[in-house]
């Protein structure tokens, strides 16, 4: 007889993952994505993404990182992701989930606006990229300008603007919304400038002789 040698075989299990749930999220956000097999720690997860316009590579390994989902098209865009298992380079089952991007709407910029006091202002009305749904939100944080509300949805019908004796400044953020989804914001001003008076003047009476001077004449103003 020879001299006995002894060795072992390890059979590595085949490691199962816990199932994904498809993602739904609005452009611009950061969806967390994660990826267990509790049961076989150690486990190396691959995965492939079909769709890097979402702001993602085409595949990677280990855990999808924190990313901001881009969708700059004016519809919802979806990716499919597919993760494979891989415990001591034994594969396990794929799973399969989906990523919706929902379409972020915009707001095209709006002009700071100036105007007399008992002037019209507006109609402001807003456009932008706007999707099926999208709406306007808007605010602003002074009443004092002749607008009824502080809030309003939609555009901002025509109204008469009204301050005081000095120029009135009211500041209004617009931000597009549809569904769930808002959209960036954007900010103008709305100034209202004070209507001058001339104040009364006294009437005058001078003679006529050689070198007279008349009294100074003052004209002055005062904003209402």
């Amino acid at each position: 007889f020879g001299i006995t040698e002894s060795f072992n075989i390890f059979v590595n299990p085949l490691p199962e993952m816990l199932p994904v749930s498809n993602i739904s999220i609005c452009g611009g956000l950061s969806p967390t994505v994660t990826l267990s097999a509790p049961s076989y720690p150690g486990t190396v997860f691959n995965w492939t993404n079909s769709d890097i316009s979402n702001g993602l590579p085409a595949n990677g390994t280990g855990q999808i990182s924190s990313f901001i989902a881009n969708n700059f098209s004016n519809v919802p865009v979806s990716s499919d992701f597919v993760v494979t298992p891989s415990f001591f380079g034994c594969p396990g089952s794929p799973i399969s989930f989906t990523m919706e991007i929902k379409a972020t709407p915009r707001v095209d910029p709006i002009g700071n606006i100036s105007r007399c006091n008992n002037t019209l202002i507006g109609p402001i009305n807003f456009s932008g990229s706007p999707i099926d749904g999208t709406e306007f939100q808007w605010q602003h944080n002074i009443p004092g300008i002749g607008l009824a509300s502080l809030t309003g949805i939609g555009n901002i019908d025509a109204f008469t603007a009204t301050g005081s004796n000095i120029p009135v400044i009211s500041n209004f953020t617009v931000r597009p919304f549809t569904n769930t989804c808002f959209g960036p914001a954007i900010n103008f001003s709305v100034r209202v400038n004070p209507t001058p008076t001339v104040n009364q003047i006294a009437d005058q009476i001078n003679c006529e002789f050689l070198n007279a001077t008349a009294s100074v004449i003052v004209i002055s103003a005062e904003c209402t």
